[in-house]
């Protein structure tokens, strides 16, 4: 008698517990289905600003001076207008870049879309003025520094301009000027162009980290202003 009750209550914990931590799995696997749900929305939150380089800015230096009236003379492809600017624009379809020259042998590139554009833009240069002025050597390995990025992205939102030059000191507007809002950013260093549809571009950065940590921050500061449309 006495070991039947004994096996009664054997049966009865070993139920009890196996109920238990089933229990205890299914509270771990609702706990473990909230989580996942809060880490998803927090990343729809965090939503990853897209943006494109469109325009690497680099200075590089011939380590020769210059006779720009002879370049401008001798290849077709360089304007020299002295009286309007004292360098000489250099235009190459391939890759397509502009080169401002000047006579101390400075050289300036715009319009890359890439490092690799620039580096092969320059040694060009290098070939063409060599081709004129055999003292230009014609560069094996090119050092540059990249002095600007420009970038366009898209914020995701509508901006009211107005609201945002109302509420923000650094945000200049003037509608019947140009369409866009104007805003500077003091660390990092850039600039931006706001437009209503959200559109932006992006100007100043020296690189692709600072670039992006300026969109960044724009956007932060243009969220914290009221009035801004999402769609």
């Amino acid at each position: 008698m006495v070991f039947k009750c004994y096996l009664k209550t054997l049966r009865y914990l070993y139920k009890s517990e196996i109920k238990g931590g089933r229990d205890l799995a299914a509270k771990r696997k609702k706990a473990k289905k909230e989580k996942a749900k809060k880490t998803s929305k927090r990343a729809k939150g965090k939503k990853k600003i897209k943006y494109q380089i469109v325009n690497l800015v680099a200075s590089a230096a011939l380590n020769a001076t210059l006779d720009l009236y002879n370049l401008a003379i001798s290849i077709p492809n360089v304007e020299y207008e002295p009286e309007q600017f004292p360098g000489a624009i250099l235009k190459l379809q391939e890759p397509k870049v502009s080169m401002l020259l000047f006579k101390n042998g400075k050289v300036i590139c715009s319009g890359a879309a890439s490092e690799k554009e620039i580096e092969a833009g320059i040694k060009k240069a290098s070939k063409l003025i060599h081709s004129v002025q055999k003292n230009v050597k014609v560069l094996r390995k090119v050092k540059y520094e990249v002095v600007n990025l420009v970038a366009t992205a898209d914020l995701g939102m509508n901006l009211d301009l107005f609201s945002l030059a109302m509420g923000l000191d650094n945000v200049e507007y003037e509608p019947e000027q140009f369409p866009g809002a104007i805003l500077r950013i003091m660390d990092p260093k850039v600039t931006l162009l706001l437009f209503k549809n959200g559109k932006v571009i992006c100007a100043g950065a020296k690189r692709e980290t600072l670039l992006k940590k300026g969109i960044e921050e724009a956007l932060r500061i243009i969220k914290g202003v009221k009035k801004v449309k999402y769609y």
